[in-house]
């Protein structure tokens, strides 16, 4: 019997850095008796439902055939309950029509259901029978938010178990075992046996069943124990979090189901664009005259290496009767001198057979290995370092001089080529998935899977496809296309980060650019580089003026001084994560762009100089999070813990975390006024950064409008800040339209 380690599945907190600020462990074991982990029978279900209602809370995990209730042939194989006296396993399998009607029931009507993943287990309900629960909690979610970092393992329920809970193990031992046992598990390279938790499905009722109920019974305790009781005492937060997360998680699980149209024509024709923009772009990277010479030279080495370990074509000598020699089958050949009625032969290696092979191939260019990868990071760092001899100014995070991202800009034309390279490769990199993801389920639609939330301020993550990060320009937008009769509307906030920064730090200067009052034609980067001693000067004989900015005056002013502004631009995007004068030096020269340490040092300084109240406020953050040993309030009123390593960033995390929480809000608000407008629409990119899109039919577009901009004026009543955010809703017939890309 093999045995699985419960290391391979928990890692509990080791560093001073993991400490707790908010949440507080205990030693919460799960419950024992007789109305606990049972499995029921037919005649068990209405019983224990009628039990569930009495209670104010009921924690349900759903066991399914996969992770993607999108996909063709899904179904449900459990369902797991924890309430207040009790928790159980229901086999789906088992259920006639009236005790399904009867848990459906259940599932429409109580006010209190909770889940560790609602996005999943909300997503099942939605998907197989059309309707959304009265979810009260997702404790994933409200572990990430009160917890203090974004490592996304350490939200897990198995985590939980142990790290919160103070169990000695989580409940996947007996579950993995069953698995490994019965064929349903993988060898890593190293031989390690791992189960397929893709299988768990096919395990018993009596094996799934326990496991299930753990879960359940995990997720009941973590939100009475240890989620709870600090939700509580922020009350502004589980206000934000029962009206506004919960929200956003069903509308997401809408935007699951509903998916996103992909103009398959058009993928297919970038995708052969973009490969060849990339092999254009290795082929003239090896033509290349400064480069050549050495991957000639380079080649040549591995071709000599390879001649050099030519083996012995020959066995050595055997002494056979002819008949014996006759049926051997490799090649042989008969030597002399052999005693009477005997042959003396010498077999051919079929190591050297092999070797001629290779090496006809290699001299016909048809052995890869052989020749110069422009995908292998030891053979650029031999070729730039080494044969070229730049010199090493950024390293990997292995410590080894780097090859790619930024280092690329410092290697001349050669390195430029393999950054548009890299650019073209990546865009392909999209392609391919996206292609990968429609034929293994063969529709023209994607269906993106979201972490809610899934960074430390609050953003979202995704997966499949990582919506979050797809190139954003005009070819690769254009694919994301509304159905026929429909249209996207689009909505970006007008600088929203900045914006709350402008609120909260009541800096003079930043409401010259983000105020109320603000000109449509400020630009950031230019207010700042034209205070800044020895770049003001050229700013404003370009036409800039930054107490009367134009249009024409912005235009020329950037492409005059694009340096200067990208110099401003580098310098502000550091300050705000609390970067100082050595690290923006860095920064910049990784960009190519090398000024002085005292030029760098004017630059930090007039920054600061300028944004005084920006600093000030930053400060204050600091002083906030020392008095609450370990958090701050965003501007929203949630809570926000930040371990000591990360106190320079409370500024950002303060900004970043309080904007994406207005678009929270706003998205429901937006909701609710369409809803209310009776425009029937469909969720595609409800929440990316500061933006949100909806489809609908082409008829309802324009009062779709109207309710992203009453939704606007709602928003900013409920907030009650003093400057007013502000967007624009624009209608396209894809992604590239409605965001008003053109390049």
């Amino acid at each position: 019997m093999t045995t699985i380690s419960q290391s391979d599945n928990v890692t509990a907190y080791e560093h001073e850095e993991d400490r707790h600020i908010i949440l507080q462990p205990g030693n919460y074991p799960a419950r024992t008796g007789n109305s606990y982990g049972f499995i029921c029978t037919l005649e068990d279900i209405l019983p224990v439902l009628e039990d569930c209602y009495a209670s104010d809370i009921v924690a349900l995990d759903f066991e399914t055939s996969g992770a993607d209730y999108t996909a063709p042939g899904f179904y449900i194989a459990g369902l797991g309950l924890a309430w207040d006296s009790g928790n159980c396993y229901i086999p789906w399998k088992i259920l006639d029509e009236k005790t399904l009607h009867a848990c459906l029931d259940f599932l429409r009507t109580h006010k209190g259901l909770i889940a560790h993943n609602v996005y999943f287990d909300g997503g099942v309900i939605r998907r197989l029978y059309n309707f959304h629960p009265k979810w009260k909690a997702c404790t994933y979610s409200m572990l990430a938010l009160l917890h203090n970092e974004s490592i996304e393992s350490r939200w897990g329920l198995k985590e939980a178990m142990v790290n919160f809970l103070g169990w000695e193990q989580s409940n996947e031992l007996e579950l993995d075992q069953w698995l490994c046992n019965n064929g349903h598990g993988k060898i890593d390279s190293k031989g390690k046996l791992y189960p397929k938790k893709g299988m768990m499905c096919l395990a018993p009722p009596e094996i799934l069943g326990k496991y299930c109920t753990l879960d359940t019974e995990a997720c009941f305790i973590l939100y009475h124990e240890i989620l709870l009781p600090p939700a509580q005492y922020f009350t502004k937060f589980l206000e934000f979090f029962e009206r506004d997360i919960m929200h956003l998680i069903e509308i997401h699980i809408d935007q699951k189901i509903h998916g996103i149209q992909m103009d398959r024509a058009a993928i297919d024709i970038l995708g052969a664009k973009l490969l060849k923009e990339a092999d254009e772009c290795t082929s003239k990277f090896l033509a290349h005259k400064d480069i050549k010479p050495h991957i000639e030279a380079y080649e040549k080495e591995q071709m000599a290496a390879l001649i050099a370990d030519e083996p012995t074509k020959y066995k050595l000598a055997k002494t056979l009767k002819p008949e014996t020699a006759a049926k051997l089958k490799s090649p042989w050949v008969k030597l002399a001198d052999a005693p009477k009625g005997k042959i003396v032969i010498q077999e051919e290696s079929l190591h050297w057979i092999r070797y001629q092979k290779k090496l006809a191939a290699a001299l016909r260019g048809e052995i890869p290995e052989l020749r110069f990868n422009v995908n292998s990071a030891p053979q650029l760092r031999r070729l730039f370092y080494e044969d070229l001899g730049h010199p090493v100014e950024i390293l990997t995070e292995g410590n080894e001089p780097a090859t790619s991202g930024k280092a690329l800009s410092k290697f001349g034309e050669p390195g430029k080529i393999l950054m548009d390279r890299a650019d073209a490769v990546k865009s392909l990199s999209f392609i391919n998935r996206y292609l990968e993801l429609m034929d293994e389920h063969r529709r023209d639609t994607l269906h993106p899977s979201f972490r809610l939330p899934g960074t430390i301020t609050g953003r979202l993550s995704s997966n499949n496809i990582n919506v979050q990060q797809i190139p954003k320009t005009k070819d690769m937008l254009s694919l994301f296309v509304s159905r026929p009769g429909h249209v996207f509307v689009d909505l970006d906030f007008a600088s929203l980060e900045p914006t709350v920064t402008t609120e909260f730090s009541r800096d003079k200067n930043m409401e010259m650019i983000y105020g109320n009052n603000a000109s449509p034609y400020q630009d950031f980067y230019l207010f700042i580089a034209s205070s800044i001693p020895g770049i003001q000067d050229r700013v404003r004989r370009a036409g800039y003026d930054p107490l009367n900015p134009t249009k024409e005056g912005v235009a020329n002013a950037k492409k005059e001084c694009k340096a200067d502004r990208n110099v401003c631009k580098s310098t502000a995007l550091g300050c705000a994560y609390g970067a100082g004068i050595k690290k923006v030096h860095q920064t910049l020269e990784e960009q190519g762009v090398y000024l002085s340490m005292d030029q760098v040092a004017t630059i930090h300084t007039g920054y600061w100089n300028l944004f005084a109240g920006v600093k000030d406020y930053g400060r204050s953050l600091y002083f906030e999070w020392k008095r609450n040993k370990g958090y701050i309030m965003n501007g929203t009123g949630r809570p926000m813990s930040v371990p000591e390593a990360y106190n320079k960033d409370l500024l950002n995390r303060m900004c970043q975390s309080t904007g994406h929480d207005c678009l929270i809000k706003y998205i429901r608000i937006l909701c609710g006024e369409l809803k209310a407008a009776r425009v029937p629409f469909k969720p595609i990119i409800m929440d990316i950064h500061d933006a949100t899109t909806i489809e609908v039919e082409e008829r309802y577009a324009q009062r779709a409008v109207e309710c992203f901009n009453v939704a606007m004026k709602k928003l900013n009543d409920e907030l009650g800040f003093s400057i007013k955010l502000k967007g624009t809703a624009v209608i396209g017939r894809n992604l590239a339209e409605a965001k008003e890309i053109t390049e």
